[in-house]
């Protein structure tokens, strides 16, 4: 046949993504009521209010946060830059637990030292929670 193609070549159909269940406002509450660590809980509380990954999360900066704009400023894979909006609660949230580390370069640092908080650190600060139900809860 012309050009080599013979026709007999199948194609694999592409594996079709689907998004994960997303928790109810419950559901979150509760999971960051049972956070007692403030630097995990404001952590996780940002990461939830602007869709962060966790390494994103972890590596954020004072100067991530434009207060005047109420967005802030992600670095995310690939370097590429991107701006979230920052909602007036997790702000004010983020202005406290600034005034009581005062890190003059990340947002959540450990104790140790006051470095940046690691990714392994955030997901162990979870509390463990009931699994989910199949009811279609959530």
């Amino acid at each position: 046949m012309p050009g080599g193609c013979s026709g007999k070549k199948r194609l694999a159909a592409p594996r079709q993504k689907r998004l994960p269940e997303a928790l109810s406002e419950d559901q979150v509450r509760r999971l960051l009521g049972g956070i007692r660590n403030p630097v995990h809980k404001t952590c996780l509380a940002v990461m939830y209010a602007c869709g962060l990954r966790i390494s994103e999360a972890t590596t954020l900066g004072v100067g991530a946060v434009d207060r005047a704009n109420q967005v802030l400023r992600i670095i995310g894979k690939g370097d590429k830059e991107r701006l979230v909006p920052l909602p007036q609660p997790v702000l004010d949230d983020l202005s406290w637990l600034w005034r009581t580390h005062r890190n003059r370069r990340w947002l959540f640092p450990t104790t140790a030292a006051m470095r940046r908080s690691t990714t392994a650190s955030c997901p162990a600060a979870l509390p463990s929670l009931p699994p989910r139900q199949a009811s279609g809860e959530g």
